[in-house]
């Protein structure tokens, strides 16, 4: 059969059946039945290079049993324990650094906040100087539709 007969023979079944709606048509052809059933093992020598076809199929595997030998579980030890000292000195030398750059840094802006502090101070008191303070909010002892300032002035 063709690919074309494929295609009429999926619009077919959606034509005919009533399980599915209008838009069946656009459905995806049945995906092919896997041939392979079960997981498959490849393994290579040690130094094999794998682009050169360095891997064996070992075909269909249901268990796989490794015997650790004492002086690899040793070595292996080793090993870790050497990374865990390696990240602590890491750790140290990048909290080392941490701590000479904000040690800069401080150094280094303390001046320019001194300065800008003092600038600031010194426009906050000549702004003092150019408005007077706003008079305070409405008065208690007053009825809230009066001036803050109270009743006007009667004239003599």
């Amino acid at each position: 059969m063709s690919t074309a007969d494929h295609v009429l023979d999926q619009i077919d079944n959606a034509l005919h059946d009533w399980a599915v709606s209008d838009d069946a048509m656009r459905s995806r052809p049945e995906p092919e039945p896997r041939t392979d059933a079960g997981p498959r093992m490849w393994i290579s020598t040690v130094g094999a290079d794998p682009e050169a076809g360095g891997w064996q199929e070992l075909g269909q595997v249901n268990s796989i049993e490794f015997q650790v030998e004492p002086e690899f579980q040793q070595q292996w030890q080793e090993l870790r324990d050497y990374l865990v000292r390696v990240e602590a000195e890491r750790v140290r030398r990048a909290q080392e650094a941490l701590a000479a750059f904000a040690r800069a840094y401080t150094q280094t802006i303390k001046p320019a906040m001194e300065a800008a502090a003092k600038g600031l101070a010194e426009i906050q008191k000549a702004a003092q100087h150019v408005d007077p303070p706003l008079p305070p909010g409405r008065r208690r002892d007053r009825p809230a539709w009066q001036s803050p300032y109270g009743p006007p002035q009667r004239r003599r």
